[in-house]
């Protein structure tokens, strides 16, 4: 979703919206590994 609104969005605030949806995607995905690795 983030990747996509990225790429098709022409309003700059909507295009840093979704990289701040994958920015927290992302920040999710490592504290769910980093639990799950017990690091």
């Amino acid at each position: 979703i983030g990747i996509y609104g990225l790429i098709t969005s022409r309003n700059m605030v909507r295009a840093l919206m979704c990289l701040e949806l994958i920015l927290n995607a992302v920040n999710i995905n490592l504290v769910t590994f980093s639990d799950f690795f017990d690091n």
